[in-house]
């Protein structure tokens, strides 16, 4: 089986290599043809190249005569565009700047108004402030006040009281005076049936008021009507005129002198 395997192969090996030596010189020939078909070709589609080329030279000079024909007119026109868009790119660029400026002033006026109301607010606020603070310290100080008003009032109270309970006191350890009876009620006083004898109601049998008493001071003699016109004019009592003597009167007794009153006792 190897034997025959091998023989085969070796037919195979030389009948392909039959094959190869004899489509050499056909693969040689179709080469040659293959590259003159090539080169046909490519001289073909570079003619044609250059023809369009050619062409379009042409039709690009020929628009060219044409439109040099053109040329003053449409710089004109382009000159006329220009100026007009340049127009209104000019009117368009001051209205945009009045629009500006107008924002800047608008804009400088509120900032301005922003500020001056903010330093107002400020202003109030301090003024509000200060007022809170001195109405503050005027009620402190009437706070003040009337807290020493009371206080005052409170010490006055109890000093009038201890004053009361003191002249209360007095008054009741000290012995109540004799009440005055006038010489036209002493006999009806005396009259009076059970007419108890209350306190300073009426005064002793004899009893003088401490104003007519020996020991209180007496009053001057009566000096002579020449002393009395030699004086400095002082008015003298008829009583007490007397003529141009050297010696005075004798003094009166308690009884003799005028005003003397004599005090009833009331049962």
């Amino acid at each position: 089986m190897r034997a025959r395997l091998n023989a085969a192969g070796k037919r195979l090996d030389h009948t392909e290599r039959a094959y190869r030596k004899f489509e050499i010189p056909l693969l040689e020939k179709d080469y040659e043809l293959q590259k003159q078909t090539d080169l046909a070709e490519h001289q073909k589609l570079v003619d044609k190249s250059v023809q369009d080329a050619k062409d379009r030279h042409e039709r690009a000079l020929s628009l060219h005569v044409r439109l040099q024909k053109m040329v003053a007119t449409a710089g004109e026109f382009r000159a006329k565009i220009q100026s007009e868009q340049k127009t209104y790119i000019d009117q368009v660029r001051a209205d945009v700047l009045d629009r500006l400026e107008e924002a800047k002033a608008k804009r400088y006026e509120e900032l301005v108004k922003r500020r001056q109301k903010e330093e107002h607010d400020a202003e109030e606020a301090r003024k509000k402030k200060d007022l809170e603070a001195e109405e503050a310290r005027k009620k402190k100080e009437r706070d003040a006040v009337i807290e020493e008003a009371r206080r005052l009032k409170a010490a006055k109270d109890e000093a009038e009281k201890a004053a009361a309970a003191a002249a209360a006191e007095a008054a009741t350890a000290a012995p109540q005076p004799k009440k005055y009876v006038p010489p036209s009620q002493r006999a009806a006083a005396a009259a009076a049936p059970g007419a108890a004898a209350a306190p300073g109601a009426a005064a002793a049998p004899g009893a003088v008021p401490p104003s007519r008493r020996q020991d209180s001071p007496q009053p001057p003699a009566p000096v002579p009507s020449a002393v009395a016109k030699a004086s400095s004019g002082k008015y003298v009592p008829p009583a007490l005129r007397k003529p141009d003597s050297s010696s005075a009167a004798p003094p009166l007794t308690p009884s003799q002198k005028p005003g003397t009153f004599t005090a009833v006792q009331t049962n």
